[in-house]
């Protein structure tokens, strides 16, 4: 347990995560991250984000953080699985204190965005984060059956799924990769309140991936909708949004888990790579 964070990595411990689709093994350094201790020291690029950051069902190696172009390597992931963009936040700036001369050396800021922000995120400033579920935001779509939301047994996801997207995508009634789910942007910019000092003089790129990318389109749109709010918010940053959802389509994800392959890892990188490219400054030549 954490009292900031709620919870984080145990330093310095390993373990192995497996299910049906994968078969890996997570390593944390000393600040609790799944990333080598040499990671922390002079990372050119730092990665926030959930469990789509940290790599759920890849190995550290196959992630997109290390498949970044060579202006954005050294890298450092902070992903840590479930956390809001507010929590994300508080462990980037708990890093900047503990690293000081590592964080002045990261220029760019990639923020993974994931659909299940919107609960933590609207908790901003609380000491203890709400936490939101496919029932609690699925509540604020117009697809989804009440009955269901009703349904607490452990195959309520799978119900969620089967019994109607599953058949709204047969019968074409809804894009299953573009999903409506409003309102994310207030609570995203509110998050950032506390941070405008610490990301002064940074590059923040913002993407979002989430659940088998079905809210990708629908949730940039949203965000994008708040970007001039967000720039206002963080005069000294420069905020770029990018959108995932051309790029990354369902060939992406497990069929049974709802997170990014290593095929699919390798495709954001390279997107971000492409989109990147023109925007980010080459490092100074070391000798």
């Amino acid at each position: 347990m954490d009292q900031t964070l709620t919870y984080i990595g145990q330093p310095k411990a390993s373990c192995r995560f497996d299910n049906l689709e994968f078969r890996t093994t997570h390593q944390f350094n000393s600040l609790g991250v799944r990333d080598s201790e040499a990671a922390l020291r002079q990372p050119r690029s730092i990665v926030i984000g959930d469990s789509h950051a940290m790599g759920w069902g890849v190995e550290a190696d196959e992630r997109y953080s290390r498949l970044l172009s060579p202006k954005l390597q050294p890298s450092l992931n902070l992903g840590i699985s479930s956390y809001g963009t507010a929590r994300e936040l508080r462990l980037l700036e708990r890093y900047a204190g503990l690293y000081p001369q590592g964080y002045a050396s990261a220029r760019t800021i990639l923020l993974q965005y994931g659909v299940n922000d919107w609960g933590e995120n609207s908790s901003t400033g609380k000491q203890r984060f709400q936490s939101s579920s496919y029932l609690s935001y699925a509540a604020n779509t117009p697809y989804v059956k009440p009955e269901l939301l009703l349904d607490t047994s452990n195959l309520g996801h799978l119900r969620l799924f089967t019994e109607h997207w599953l058949q709204g995508i047969l019968k074409a009634e809804v894009n299953p990769l573009d999903v409506p789910f409003p309102k994310h942007g207030e609570a995203f910019v509110a998050s950032f309140m506390p941070y405008k000092q610490l990301l002064a003089g940074k590059s923040l790129v913002v993407f979002v991936s989430s659940d088998y990318g079905i809210w990708n389109a629908s949730v940039y749109r949203d965000l994008e909708h708040s970007l001039g709010s967000l720039r206002r918010q963080l005069p000294h940053t420069r905020v770029l949004l990018l959108n995932l959802s051309q790029a990354c389509d369902s060939s992406c994800y497990f069929q049974l888990d709802d997170h990014l392959t290593a095929a699919g890892h390798r495709r954001v990188a390279q997107w971000l790579n492409q989109s990147l490219t023109a925007l980010i400054k080459p490092a100074p030549a070391t000798h």
